[in-house]
């Protein structure tokens, strides 16, 4: 193709999807957002007409508003099909902060990556102010406020610590993140600040959350708390527990007043009424335990419902990148793509 075709090639229409332009519904990964589509030509927006002059050519040039526009009616068609899909689904069920993080990353299109990378030359989708908004605090914690009482903190934070809790801490609400210092660098100290946040912000309408550890760290977990936040109402869930500290886990009654459910990787798959439960957060210590996606404990981990993940682990690749994939489809299902897209064999 001549170079001056290249530089002074027709224009070309493009299916624009806008996500997050409102205020949510309510607040968390589980946030409905709003999904709007128009078809756009540099920029300006078509007309419904103008569309269907473009869909009524197959393939070649259009004139539209005195300029030669390039038409390929079938990438253009599902671009829209698969667009209008969304945004019906969005106009009945919305779509949460955690689908629209991953379309704004060019995840989660399955669609449109099976039909070939050059849809995508066809289609965008862009932050709308508020999701923008909640994005650009995302990106930037140091703007957040201070989060940790040191009347109910007992620990000193160094200054990495407490950059990390706050970026934990900055957007509590859709707090997903996986935490890979190396071990003695903190990382049970910045969960725990996290942990005192969510108590704090949600004294009338307490949620509790739920930490997953191997079972050789849950006393170690146990004695963190009372060393350093024993304001933090926490239970251990699992045979090793001292007799009195038992609780029936099946009854939700019993979980209604905890801010944090402690157990493990084992126990957790013999508990369903423990997956079944809505948590406000969910952890993984040593999250390098779901590396195998196929593992019985994987499965169950990921069955988990929960507003926010977040995942610890010194070595989030022991043995290969799939290491890296699995603990991502935990925090972010979808954000890396399937197994496959991701490491092809």
């Amino acid at each position: 193709m001549p170079a001056n075709w290249r530089m002074n090639r027709p224009a070309r229409p493009q299916v624009k999807a806008t996500v997050g332009s409102k205020a949510p519904s309510h607040l968390g990964m589980e946030s409905l957002l709003d999904f709007q589509i128009e078809v756009t030509l540099d920029g300006e927006n078509l007309s419904a007409a103008e569309i269907r002059r473009l869909l009524a050519q197959s393939e070649g040039l259009a004139l539209i508003r005195g300029k030669w526009v390039e038409v390929d009616h079938g990438r253009l068609s599902r671009a829209l099909r698969q667009f209008e899909a969304i945004e019906r689904r969005a106009a009945t069920d919305g779509l949460s902060f955690g689908e629209a993080m991953r379309m704004l990353a060019g995840a989660g299109m399955t669609e449109i990556e099976a039909a070939g990378a050059a849809d995508v030359d066809w289609s965008e989708t862009v932050a709308g102010p508020r999701l923008a908004e909640d994005a650009r605090r995302l990106r930037r914690p140091a703007e957040a406020r201070a989060s940790i009482s040191a009347a109910c903190f007992r620990a000193h934070c160094d200054p990495i610590s407490r950059r990390a809790s706050n970026a934990l801490s900055a957007h509590p609400t859709e707090a997903w993140a996986c935490l890979a210092d190396d071990m003695g660098l903190g990382k049970t100290i910045q969960v725990l600040s996290l942990l005192l946040v969510l108590k704090n912000e949600a004294a009338s309408q307490r949620k509790p959350c739920l930490l997953v550890a191997p079972a050789s760290l849950l006393a170690n977990w146990a004695a963190e708390i009372a060393r350093f936040c024993p304001s933090l109402k926490a239970v251990t869930i699992h045979p090793s527990a001292a007799p009195g500290e038992k609780i029936d886990a099946d009854d939700g009654d019993n979980l209604a007043h905890v801010d944090l459910v402690i157990t493990s990787y084992g126990y957790l798959a013999r508990k369903p009424s423990l997956v079944a439960a809505r948590w406000r957060l969910a952890v993984l210590d040593e999250a390098q335990a779901i590396k195998n996606p196929q593992a019985k404990q994987t499965k169950t981990v990921k069955q988990l419902r929960a507003d926010a993940r977040i995942a610890l682990t010194g070595t989030p690749i022991e043995n290969r990148l799939s290491d890296l994939w699995s603990i991502f489809d935990f925090i972010n299902p979808g954000l890396l793509g399937s197994s496959k897209q991701f490491h092809p064999s």
